[in-house]
C-alpha cells in the first residue's frame, strides 16, 4: 500500500473528512421514521493541495498513475489517524493559479 505523499502542502480551510456513518432515515406507515444503520463509519476525505509547482504537481501526478487503482494511506494532519483509502469517482481536478502554479483537488474514499 502506497504512502499519500506528506511534502505537499494541505490546505486545511478548503480540505476536510467527510463521515459516512452508514445511517439511512426512512418513514414507516404510521409516519414515524426510522433510522437504520446500515454499515460501520467510513470517512471520505477531500483535499485542497493549494498553488503547487511544477516540480510538486508532478510529484502528486506521478502518484496518482502509479495508485490510482490501488490503496493509499493518507495520514490525516487534523489528527495524526492513518486512513486506508482508495482514489474516488471524480478522483482530482487543476487549476491554474499562475503560469507556473496550480491548484489540485483531490477526492479519497474510505475503501471499505
Amino acid at each position: 500500500m502506497a504512502s499519500y505523499p506528506s511534502t505537499l502542502p494541505i490546505d486545511p480551510k478548503e480540505s476536510r473528512r467527510i463521515v459516512r456513518d452508514g445511517r439511512r432515515e426512512d418513514s414507516i406507515g404510521d409516519g414515524a421514521m426510522r433510522v437504520r444503520k446500515l454499515h460501520v463509519t467510513r470517512y471520505d476525505f477531500e483535499i485542497k493541495h493549494p498553488a503547487l509547482t511544477s516540480a510538486e504537481f508532478s510529484t502528486w501526478q506521478t502518484f496518482y498513475n502509479t495508485n490510482e487503482n490501488g490503496n493509499v494511506e493518507l495520514t490525516w494532519p487534523e489528527d495524526g489517524v492513518v486512513y486506508n483509502l482508495r482514489f474516488g469517482a471524480a478522483a482530482f481536478r487543476t487549476q491554474w493559479t499562475s503560469p507556473t502554479r496550480r491548484h489540485v483537488w483531490v477526492r479519497l474514499v474510505d475503501r471499505g
